[in-house]
This record gives C-alpha cells, sequence and structure tokens, in this order.
C-alpha cells in the first residue's frame, strides 16, 4: 500500500491496486488506491484509461461524487453527435452527474483535520463541475436538434455548417 501511495505513474498504482484488491478484497483503502489511478489517468489526458478506473471506483463506491463527476465528464466529452448510442451515453453522464450532486454533501472522502473551509471549497468545486458537466450535455443536445431541423434541406445545410452536399445545379454548394 505505501509503495503504491509513493508512486506517480498510474499504470503502476493501478496494477497495484489489482494486486491489493486481490490480496485484501474488504479493504476500504482499495477504493483510495483506484481513486489515485484515477486522478493520475485524468492528469495525463488519458480518457479510456481514467473512466475504467473511475468505473473501478464506482464499482467499490457507487457514491463516490469525485468519480461520479470524473467518468461522467469523460463520458460527455467522448460522446460524438454521429455515435449511435449517444442519447444513452449522454443519459447515463447525466444520471452520473445528478448522483454526484446529491451524494457531495454526505460521501467524500477528506484526509483527517482538514479545515473546513477546504472541506467546503472541495464540496463547492464537485458540485460546480457536475452542473458544468449537466450544462455541457443539454447545450450539445440542443445543438444537435437544431442541426437536424436546419439541416432537413441540402440549401439550408450548407448555410448553416460546413457540410458540402451535391448539387443537381452543378458544381455543388461552397
Amino acid at each position: 500500500m505505501e509503495s503504491a501511495a509513493a508512486n506517480t505513474d498510474a499504470a503502476a498504482i493501478e496494477k497495484a491496486a489489482d494486486d491489493f484488491a486481490a490480496k485484501f478484497p474488504d479493504s476500504e483503502l482499495r477504493v483510495l488506491l483506484y481513486q489515485t489511478a484515477m486522478r493520475l489517468y485524468q492528469n495525463a489526458n488519458n480518457a479510456d484509461k481514467t473512466e475504467a478506473t473511475g468505473r473501478k471506483v464506482l464499482s467499490l463506491d457507487a457514491d463516490n461524487p469525485e468519480a461520479l463527476v470524473i467518468v461522467a465528464e469523460v463520458i460527455a466529452e467522448k460522446t460524438r453527435d454521429s455515435d449511435i448510442d449517444k442519447d444513452q451515453r449522454f443519459g447515463e453522464a447525466t444520471s452520473l452527474a445528478q448522483k454526484a450532486t446529491q451524494t457531495v454533501d454526505t460521501d467524500i472522502s477528506v484526509p483527517a483535520g482538514a479545515p473546513q473551509e477546504k472541506i467546503d471549497a472541495y464540496k463547492a468545486l464537485l458540485r460546480s463541475q457536475a452542473y458544468s458537466i449537466l450544462g455541457t450535455i443539454e447545450f450539445r443536445k440542443r445543438i444537435s436538434r437544431e442541426r437536424r431541423i436546419i439541416c432537413r434541406s441540402p440549401l439550408t445545410c450548407t448555410l448553416a455548417t460546413p457540410i458540402r452536399w451535391s448539387s443537381s445545379f452543378g458544381a455543388g454548394a461552397r
């Protein structure tokens, strides 16, 4: 446990967390190790591993607001308008972010002796991130709906977006 906590390599910490979890399947420290790996993967801008380790945290602590926010954020950022399962992914991210707003006051873990103002700031940050994710998802849904409305005919679509349509009038829209 101590060697894992001192390490700054996300993959090494994740492996140490897996090894620790195998040896001590009932230990509450598993969450902290996976949470550390999740943060390191996030700092390294590795979305896939951030989401995977975040889901490991949530499998052990389904109300962990930090993991809820981080996984929701990764899902929202990775989801594209062209994804077939876009609505399902946005729905999952919305559920996770909403749950984070509900659990932030009761389920955060902070070091013993942490000053109350730092705890309050941390809660406010998590809550703010959750609401930002919810707003971003709603914005992207609205933009997607507006594009579908605008792009009902090739003429209006070429005026509103950079999509090129071929035209029966010659070279097509520019």
